[in-house]
């Protein structure tokens, strides 16, 4: 299989259910992929599902028509590795807002805080 679909979900929302990943099975077949294997990635959280036999932009609108309650990210499998990761620290990859809490710390959380 060429490419990959990796579904995701809040933590502990268990929204990432066999359902879902039927669901997005089920879309992909009717839209003429053929579906491979779940691989879990996180139990309940996230979950990569190959494809093949459509290209991505039809996987991403089929995907979109579905209305999944997950995030739903297709790309080639070849890329989907990556080399570099850059994202917005607060509350994303942490919970708060770290600059106000830092801020408050040293005492000037009035002119950090907007």
């Amino acid at each position: 299989m060429k490419l990959v679909l990796t579904l995701i979900a809040a933590p502990n929302s268990n929204a990432l259910t066999k359902a879902v990943i039927d669901n997005a099975a089920i879309a992909l077949t009717g839209a003429g992929a053929l579906v491979g294997d779940v691989t879990w990635l996180a139990d309940g959280e996230a979950c990569d599902l190959t494809f093949d036999g459509i290209p991505l932009d039809v996987a991403d609108t089929t995907l979109a028509e579905a209305e999944l309650p997950v995030d739903a990210i297709t790309q080639k499998v070849a890329t989907r590795r990556k080399k570099l990761l850059i994202a917005d620290m607060d509350s994303t990859i942490v919970t708060g807002e770290t600059l106000d809490e830092l801020a408050e710390f040293a005492g000037v959380k009035d002119r950090v805080a907007a």
